[in-house]
């Protein structure tokens, strides 16, 4: 393959990553582009939150020894060479090149560049994919925070709407407890009694009915922290 038809899979390859969604997708491409050089390769790669490392090989899976030299060797440099082997690492991939051909030292030096390279692209691309994914979680996290909102909005409604209920049924029964008493014929003080110890009682019981519905005041900061947190410390619209 020439330097010119070399650089022209290179530039269609950075086209193809650019539409991977997910790692595996990129891997493969980088794989069939490795193959078209004519090289023997173990990629690694891994996002945000990864314990360890994706491996993908030509030969279907990465040997432990390969997997053991690509993660002790990702910290000693950009380019590393042992034998016919080569470790091009970067910050969130690596690439271990088991044919390198050192026989052809110009296309050697090709091969070295073009490396670099590509696999500065795909690490690119693989950091894209981390924000990408941070983007939906934090989308979707929003979609929550504001399900939950919604949900307390309606709640409160609702209880709105229970606490005026409540009210008209208390003075119901203030009526109907007046003309009840009007039949017992007490007298006017002992009917302001009675109806003082009920209506006590009652405004008692809508204290503590009105108290076990508050808890929405007691929530509502701790849902705009969270939603604050969420979106990043912008403050929402």
């Amino acid at each position: 393959m020439t330097h010119s038809a070399e650089q022209g899979e290179i530039v269609r390859y950075m086209e193809q990553i650019s539409m991977c969604q997910k790692l595996d997708e990129l891997a493969q491409a980088l794989l069939n582009l490795l193959s078209r050089f004519g090289l023997n390769a173990v990629f690694s790669c891994w996002l945000e939150g990864d314990e360890w490392p994706h491996y993908f090989s030509h030969s279907g899976a990465a040997s432990p020894l390969e997997q053991d030299l690509m993660q002790s060797g990702h910290g000693g440099g950009r380019i590393m060479e042992f034998g016919r082997r080569m470790l091009v690492n970067y910050p969130r991939t690596a690439l271990l090149i088991k044919n390198v051909p050192y026989e052809d030292e110009a296309r050697f030096g090709r091969i070295k560049d073009h490396l670099a390279v590509v696999l500065s692209a795909t690490d690119a691309r693989v950091s894209s994919l981390n924000m990408e994914e941070r983007l939906r979680q934090k989308d979707r996290l929003l979609d929550v925070v504001s399900d939950v909102k919604h949900t307390l909005l309606d709640v409160q409604k609702r209880q709105d709407e229970m606490k005026i209920r409540a009210a008209n049924e208390r003075d119901d029964v203030k009526l109907e407890l007046r003309e009840e008493l009007l039949t017992l014929g007490l007298h006017e003080e002992q009917e302001e009694r009675m109806l003082s110890l009920v209506m006590d009682f009652l405004k008692s019981l809508e204290g503590l009915y009105n108290e076990a519905m508050d808890w929405q005041e007691d929530l509502e900061p701790v849902m705009q922290a969270i939603e604050f947190v969420v979106s990043g410390g912008e403050q929402s619209a």
